[in-house]
């Protein structure tokens, strides 16, 4: 299923081509990220235990300062006290799809500024101490936004750390009862990406 949903994006991305980069600019990018995020939906979170991810995008450039993006993602959270307890966690796992606008500082400038925005289609599973799966949400969508810079090394390579915002409704099952979970999160990322 996952590589399916996978090829339907590169499939996606591949024909989103309105218009040709500028001569001389790689189309294509590939960028991996990771994370430590904070919950930020509840005053009674332990903040001496946030969570951590990464992410892997494939990018799309189709005009010279816009492109479209997809991939995966996974982040782990301890749960709220106020939903499972403290020895459980959260894992939000899933699939994002969305757009990316970079512009350089100056004109003559090889660092850039970069804001992007998309969609989600997430899932949520409640874990116990052991690991053991208590519950899983189902997927559902959810929205994200983020901001950051670029910075080019070593030819083809990039520095891309950033901020993102990101959040997802969905339901999970604690203790036979049915629990609204509204995640919110805000992750600091670093990431490094590749044009090709």
């Amino acid at each position: 299923m996952k590589k399916s949903i996978l090829a339907a994006s590169a499939l996606f991305l591949a024909t989103l081509g309105l218009s040709t980069p500028a001569s001389g600019q790689n189309t294509f990018g590939l960028e991996v990220r990771a994370n430590g995020a904070i919950s930020t939906q509840d005053t009674e979170r332990e903040y001496n235990q946030n969570g951590f991810g990464f992410e892997a995008t494939l990018q799309y450039r189709f005009h010279p300062n816009l492109s479209a993006y997809a991939g995966w993602d996974w982040a782990r959270f301890s749960a709220l006290n106020s939903i499972a307890g403290p020895d459980m966690d959260l894992e939000e796992t899933g699939y994002v799809l969305g757009m990316r606008f970079q512009r350089p500082f100056t004109q003559t400038s090889p660092t850039a500024w970069w804001v992007r925005f998309g969609g989600i289609y997430h899932h949520l599973e409640l874990e116990d101490a052991d690991g053991e799966l208590v519950d899983d949400s189902g997927h559902g969508f959810g929205l994200e936004g983020g901001a950051g810079v670029s910075v080019p090394f070593a030819g083809r390579w990039s520095l891309t750390p950033g901020i993102r915002y990101r959040t997802l409704s969905r339901e999970l099952k604690v203790e036979g009862m049915q629990v609204p979970v509204n995640m919110e999160s805000l992750a600091f990322e670093l990431g490094v990406g590749v044009a090709f």
